[in-house]
């Protein structure tokens, strides 16, 4: 079940499959040169290829989640200060 739902690039509800769906739009529309919305993809990118269902298993399927969430988390916070937040500052000056 683990690799099927968070492993698995051919089940559209799984952690790696949404993964991929971003890295492909996100690669559509370009990234800042010095953002940091690519490193914290690559580290989404890097949590899931290093995974295995025992690895999943052996660390805690409740850790691995929070783990994976605390790195989606900081994604987000990149997506936002890149892409909505870095053009704010040039009205306001």
């Amino acid at each position: 079940m683990i690799e099927f739902v968070v492993l698995d690039t051919d089940f559209p509800r799984s952690l790696a499959y949404c993964v991929d769906g971003m890295e492909r739009a996100l690669g559509r529309i370009g990234s800042l040169p010095d953002g940091a919305m690519p490193e914290r993809l690559a580290a989404l990118r890097r949590h899931l290829d290093g995974a295995t269902p025992q690895g999943i298993l052996d660390l805690g399927l409740h850790e691995y989640l929070d783990d994976f969430l605390g790195l989606l988390a900081d994604f987000g916070t990149a997506l936002q200060s890149d892409y909505f937040e870095a053009h704010l500052g040039d009205d306001a000056q």
